[in-house]
């Protein structure tokens, strides 16, 4: 209940951060010693869910949101991430990149902007006084694929490249913004659950302690 708690939390938090996915705890269980009953239920891990969120337009002709399935690709010191969130920009050395300065990759690599005039259209072409100059990169994930959450909206694939899909309709949309994926209703009644259920371990426990203490004072006076 605790990490649940905290999951929960976690999502609120981020309610208004674009792209954000939010977390769903995947359990499993396992036989307590030998045998097969009886069976603990664990924490497996925290994965996030992928369904998108509603568009909000910005005006901002770099902010792109993914209308379909599939993540930006970007390129970050520690390697190739994937985000869905489209807060991005020029950077000094006209490159287009991320709201923390990873470079944007397109089918040709890192996307270079010359000009003041920037259109992307629904099919990811990037174009620049009329001309293209490169398509965005939007891939998509075999099922059941490892994403590994690393924080400001980025994720982390394990799994070798080749089993990346390149999305052939990304339909994005220049000036919007995908918002966080979080029902704030749901994750409300989700914290009341929580919270009931909280007040009844703790109302067993003390039951608990009176029955314990009762039976030591019966003791003792014997």
């Amino acid at each position: 209940m605790e990490r649940r708690l905290q999951l929960i939390a976690h999502n609120l938090a981020n309610l208004d951060t674009p792209g954000f996915k939010r977390e769903v705890m995947a359990l499993k269980a396992r036989p307590m010693g030998h045998g097969d009953y009886p069976l603990v239920v664990e924490i497996a891990e925290r994965i996030p869910d992928l369904s998108p969120g509603i568009m909000k337009p910005t005006g901002n002709p770099l902010d792109l949101a993914i209308g379909s399935e599939g993540f930006f690709v970007v390129e970050t010191p520690q390697g190739v991430r994937y985000t869905r969130k489209g807060t991005f920009r020029v950077d000094e050395e006209g490159y287009l990149v991320t709201s923390q300065g990873y470079r944007v990759l397109g089918k040709g690599g890192a996307i270079a902007l010359e000009g003041a005039e920037v259109v992307v259209n629904e099919a990811g072409d990037v174009i620049v006084g009329g001309e293209v100059v490169d398509s965005l990169r939007v891939v998509s994930f075999p099922k059941g694929a490892n994403l590994i959450r690393e924080g400001d909206g980025l994720f982390r694939f394990e799994g070798p490249e080749g089993e990346l899909i390149e999305v052939e309709d990304p339909q994005v949309k220049q000036g919007f913004l995908e918002g966080s994926n979080v029902s704030p209703v749901l994750e409300m009644v989700k914290l009341i659950e929580v919270s009931r259920v909280f007040e009844a371990y703790q109302r067993a426990l003390h039951t608990a302690d009176d029955i314990a203490r009762g039976a030591l004072e019966e003791i003792m006076r014997v």
